[in-house]
């Protein structure tokens, strides 16, 4: 399980201004935060190679075809054991 101060979480939020102040308040905890703004987005990040995400937080409703839940499987086939937050 990761820890705290040395953590990337990936916020996956499509509403802009929510999607600002998470990446904000995480920044501010200690947190290295990458955003992504719909499912898509979330699945071609956790895709890359050596992407280094510790941390799942992700909106569950989510525009396009990928819903938060998808992101979160794909997310936890890799990292099974690393928290995954769902809003």
């Amino acid at each position: 399980v990761p820890r705290l101060y040395d953590s990337t979480v990936l916020v996956v939020e499509d509403e802009p201004l929510l999607r600002q102040v998470l990446t904000q308040e995480l920044g501010e905890a200690g947190f290295r935060v990458v955003e992504a703004g719909d499912g898509e987005a979330a699945m071609t990040i956790l895709r890359e190679p050596g992407a280094g995400i510790d941390w799942l937080f992700t909106d569950i409703r989510l525009p396009g075809l990928i819903d938060g839940w998808r992101v979160a499987d794909e997310f936890r086939m890799k990292h099974p054991l690393h928290p995954v937050i769902y809003a």
